[in-house]
């Protein structure tokens, strides 16, 4: 019986198809693919995460303005809450941000 060589993806996936069966090799792709799909959504949301800010600020600044919410104002304790919150999450994208630029 000749071994499969498992030196690339295709080689692993024959080589599983060989010595397991059809199935196992079928279900290697679907893993693959959706570790693929897993990363890229990983990567997306990281990105995506640097626009946060630009979101979240205008929405605590509007929010406790009685003028623009009427009665919906936020109460002083819930706007601290909420600057707080939007401090550490530009804090932490900050951060982020000087690790990719820095290495």
């Amino acid at each position: 019986m000749q071994r499969a060589v498992a030196d690339s993806l295709e080689g692993v996936h024959a080589g599983l198809g060989e010595t397991i069966g059809t199935t196992a090799g079928f279900g290697f792709a679907i893993a693959l693919l959706v570790s693929g799909l897993a990363s890229t959504s990983v990567g997306t949301q990281v990105i995506l995460s640097f626009g946060i800010p630009f979101a979240l600020i205008p929405v605590v600044a509007f929010t406790r303005r009685r003028d623009l919410m009427g009665n919906l104002v936020n109460h002083p304790l819930t706007t601290a809450a909420a600057s707080l919150m939007a401090v550490l999450v530009v804090a932490l994208n900050a951060f982020l941000l000087w690790q990719v630029v820095a290495g």
